[in-house]
């Protein structure tokens, strides 16, 4: 059923490019300049005017960004909800305006084993997931927590065990994600070597035999490649405005719709309509819980 809202109320903002880990499933933006504060601040303020509610900020790894702090800050003063995808390995490094500044965590977790997961993202990724986790995932904390984890033929054995693991927190949603695939990010090379795609019906499966268990605590949300086809509404570090797009291969592209520095807004909107699927676009925010 179309939505009544026939706007964005979200921006997914791949803040920066650099990270400082190697994960196989990264579809993270490769080498594109990252815009200044100076640039990104008129661009903040003219999707406030708009109506975005809420700013989801990816990398890169968005903790390494000069401007991280300013963004969370100058974003919170003008009550948009923040929402940040992190790795943890710097939190502490910015851990006063976090607190003061996020509305909702998104951390991953690859396995429920430390050989598991940091086999995916790297020797000690699990230890400061945890620690986080330990700090802020209990309830009653400045901001949700949410957790999202890339099924694959790595880890598919391992959902129940991440159940178990999840269920002994308050998470506000375990968003199990199918693997996309992309023509131009290099570290997906070790995803095909490794052999750990899955197909969609092995991922339906396993995923609605963790949804199906009883008495989890977790909410779980699914994420295929349909659900993210033409679905979102996204920055690039430079602040083009693009829309993932699944092509006739099989694999996505990040359709460069314009640049938000140089279009009105009601032109961004103009063009973004032509491109994005708006009730994917919803049901894609609905199933991730941000709205």
């Amino acid at each position: 059923m179309p939505s009544a809202v026939i706007k964005p109320t979200a921006v997914h903002w791949r803040i920066n490019s650099p990270c400082n880990r190697r994960c196989p499933f990264c579809y993270g933006p490769h080498k594109i300049k990252e815009a200044s504060l100076e640039d990104s601040l008129p661009v903040l303020d003219k999707l406030v005017h708009f109506g975005i509610e809420s700013v989801i900020i990816t990398g890169g790894e968005p903790t390494l960004s000069k401007k991280f702090d300013a963004v969370l800050q100058y974003l919170h003063a003008r009550d948009v909800k923040v929402v940040l995808y992190t790795n943890c390995d710097f939190w502490d490094d910015h851990d006063e305006v976090l607190s003061d500044c996020l509305h909702t965590l998104c951390i991953p977790l690859e396995g429920a084993s430390w050989f598991v997961h940091d086999k995916q993202r790297g020797e000690g990724s699990m230890r400061n997931i945890l620690k986080v986790m330990n700090r802020y995932a209990h309830g009653g904390g400045p901001f949700e927590v949410k957790v999202g984890t890339v099924v694959g033929s790595h880890n598919v054995a391992e959902l129940p065990g991440l159940l178990y693991l999840l269920d002994k927190y308050k998470i506000k949603i375990w968003k199990l994600y199918e693997y996309i695939p992309y023509d131009d990010r290099p570290l997906q090379e070790q995803w095909t070597a490794n052999n750990q795609s899955i197909s969609n019906a092995q991922y339906r499966a396993a995923t609605q035999a963790i949804v199906n268990t009883v008495g989890r605590k977790t909410p779980i949300g699914l994420s295929s490649e349909l659900d993210r086809d033409q679905s979102y509404f996204m920055l690039q570090p430079n602040l083009d405005v693009i829309v993932p797009v699944k092509q006739p291969d099989g694999k996505f592209a990040d359709e460069l719709i314009c640049n938000a520095t140089t279009s009105s807004m009601e032109e961004v909107q103009r063009l973004w309509m032509q491109t994005v699927d708006f009730d994917r676009y919803v049901d894609n925010l609905q199933a991730a819980a941000f709205v």
